[in-house]
């Protein structure tokens, strides 16, 4: 017997497989991103071979403001959350 047990075992398959809070949210945002401006090409292409109406062309400024906002505070939160992580430095006793 190696000393190892099942718990031990069963923790690092946890730890190995889950993602953080922070990475989820970063991926959350970009897959936001990626699904407000398709939205925004469907509706820009709807509207210009049907030529439906103008609720096509508010819908794709709706979505292109979306991906933009998501994007700016993707960039935000990165930058806030960039510390976390990372880890800690034990400060050093002078004598």
């Amino acid at each position: 017997m190696t000393g190892v047990t099942s718990a031990a075992v069963a923790q690092a398959r946890v730890s190995t497989t889950t993602m953080s809070l922070k990475g989820f949210h970063l991926f959350f945002i970009a897959v936001s991103v990626v699904m407000s401006l398709f939205v925004f090409a469907w509706a820009i292409r709807r509207f210009m071979s049907t030529e439906e109406s103008a609720g096509l062309l508010v819908l794709a400024g709706v979505c292109l403001a979306a991906a933009i906002a998501l994007a700016l505070y993707g960039v935000q939160v990165r930058r806030k959350l960039a510390h976390l992580g990372e880890p800690q430095t034990q400060p050093r006793l002078v004598d």
